[in-house]
Protein backbone atom coordinates (compact mmCIF):
# COMPACT_ATOMS: atom_id res chain seq x y z
CA UNK A 1 0.00 0.00 0.00
CA UNK A 2 1.26 3.49 -0.85
CA UNK A 3 2.11 5.64 2.16
CA UNK A 4 -0.40 8.45 2.65
CA UNK A 5 1.47 11.71 3.15
CA UNK A 6 -0.03 14.68 5.07
CA UNK A 7 -0.98 16.58 1.91
CA UNK A 8 -3.01 13.59 0.68
CA UNK A 9 -4.73 13.34 4.07
CA UNK A 10 -5.61 17.05 3.90
CA UNK A 11 -6.89 16.58 0.34
CA UNK A 12 -8.97 13.61 1.43
CA UNK A 13 -10.52 15.51 4.36
CA UNK A 14 -11.26 18.54 2.18
CA UNK A 15 -12.85 16.37 -0.50
CA UNK A 16 -15.08 14.51 1.97
CA UNK A 17 -16.22 17.78 3.56
CA UNK A 18 -17.14 19.38 0.23
CA UNK A 19 -18.78 16.20 -1.03
CA UNK A 20 -20.88 15.87 2.14
CA UNK A 21 -22.22 19.42 1.72
CA UNK A 22 -22.71 19.28 -2.06
CA UNK A 23 -26.49 19.84 -1.85
CA UNK A 24 -25.84 23.14 -0.12
CA UNK A 25 -24.16 24.46 -3.29
CA UNK A 26 -26.74 23.17 -5.78
CA UNK A 27 -28.35 25.60 -8.18
CA UNK A 28 -31.70 26.92 -7.08
CA UNK A 29 -34.44 28.24 -9.31
CA UNK A 30 -35.88 31.62 -8.35
CA UNK A 31 -39.24 32.98 -9.36
CA UNK A 32 -38.76 35.85 -11.87
CA UNK A 33 -41.37 37.96 -10.07
CA UNK A 34 -39.41 37.60 -6.86
CA UNK A 35 -36.27 38.81 -8.68
CA UNK A 36 -38.08 41.91 -9.89
CA UNK A 37 -39.26 42.66 -6.35
CA UNK A 38 -35.72 42.47 -4.89
CA UNK A 39 -33.89 45.61 -3.91
CA UNK A 40 -30.49 46.40 -5.39
CA UNK A 41 -28.72 45.31 -2.17
CA UNK A 42 -30.60 41.98 -2.15
CA UNK A 43 -29.65 41.37 -5.79
CA UNK A 44 -25.99 42.07 -5.01
CA UNK A 45 -26.11 39.72 -2.00
CA UNK A 46 -27.82 37.03 -4.10
CA UNK A 47 -25.24 37.35 -6.88
CA UNK A 48 -22.41 37.14 -4.35
CA UNK A 49 -23.91 33.96 -2.87
CA UNK A 50 -24.39 32.51 -6.36
CA UNK A 51 -20.77 33.19 -7.27
CA UNK A 52 -19.55 31.62 -4.03
CA UNK A 53 -21.68 28.50 -4.60
CA UNK A 54 -20.51 28.26 -8.23
CA UNK A 55 -16.87 28.45 -7.11
CA UNK A 56 -17.45 25.67 -4.60
CA UNK A 57 -19.20 23.50 -7.22
CA UNK A 58 -16.25 24.04 -9.55
CA UNK A 59 -13.77 23.21 -6.82
CA UNK A 60 -15.70 20.05 -5.94
CA UNK A 61 -15.72 18.95 -9.57
CA UNK A 62 -11.94 19.41 -9.79
CA UNK A 63 -11.44 17.58 -6.49
CA UNK A 64 -13.60 14.71 -7.75
CA UNK A 65 -11.37 14.35 -10.82
CA UNK A 66 -8.21 14.45 -8.68
CA UNK A 67 -9.72 12.00 -6.20
CA UNK A 68 -10.55 9.55 -9.00
CA UNK A 69 -6.98 9.86 -10.29
CA UNK A 70 -5.54 9.24 -6.81
CA UNK A 71 -7.81 6.25 -6.30
CA UNK A 72 -6.81 4.74 -9.64
CA UNK A 73 -3.11 5.15 -8.75
CA UNK A 74 -3.78 3.55 -5.35
CA UNK A 75 -5.53 0.65 -7.09
CA UNK A 76 -2.76 0.30 -9.64
CA UNK A 77 0.17 0.27 -7.22
CA UNK A 78 -1.59 -0.52 -3.95
CA UNK A 79 -3.09 -3.60 -2.38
Amino acid sequence: HIRCDPSFAFFSKNFRLLHKNRDKYARREVDPEKLLAMSKAEKIRRRKNQNCAAAKRSRLKKLEMCWALCQSIQNLYGD
